[in-house]
């Protein structure tokens, strides 16, 4: 019988590690940014820290491209949208211009991050949060989800 009760238990931290994993809040890099031409505006729309899961606006000097969520060139200054659903982000890649805000909506119960490969964006978003960063810089910008790696996206910004 207790060896019942050790294997239940053991079963039991296995499942609690796996999703603690899963839903854990990647704080370590919220406030570390690469040296790179960036600069980031950490206000949120909510009041809340940088990185914290709620609405945020970041500023990041971006990359080349023209085209938004809809499918339209997106002017300066202007927005476009990516959707996170289905542990994937789209469209990717996302073409804007200099001085246009993407907005990066989080579709799925879980929480992801947006989380620039060169480190001038890290936002996390809870379930049904959104996160925005302006891109004021020409090139290409490689971002990932640093709970999920499978999850990866570009904004080509021109």
């Amino acid at each position: 019988m207790s060896r019942r009760v050790l294997k239940m238990l053991l079963v039991l931290v296995v499942a609690m590690l796996a999703l603690a994993a899963c839903g854990g809040d990647d704080d370590d890099d919220a406030g570390a940014a690469a040296d790179t031409d960036a600069a980031a505006d950490t206000s949120s729309d909510d009041g809340g820290a940088y990185g914290d899961g709620g609405s945020a606006d970041t500023t990041a000097a971006p990359a080349a491209g023209g085209e938004e969520a809809g499918g339209g060139d997106a002017a300066a200054g202007g927005d476009a949208a990516v959707t996170i659903e289905g542990f994937a982000f789209a469209p990717t890649p996302i073409e804007v211009a200099a001085g246009t805000t993407v907005t990066w909506t989080n579709q799925d119960g879980a929480t992801h991050t947006v989380t620039a490969d060169d480190g001038s964006f890290n936002e996390t978003l809870d379930g049904s949060a959104t996160a925005s960063v302006t891109f004021d810089t020409a090139g290409t910008f490689t971002y990932i989800c640093n709970i999920h790696p499978s999850m990866t996206g570009e904004v080509v910004v021109s």
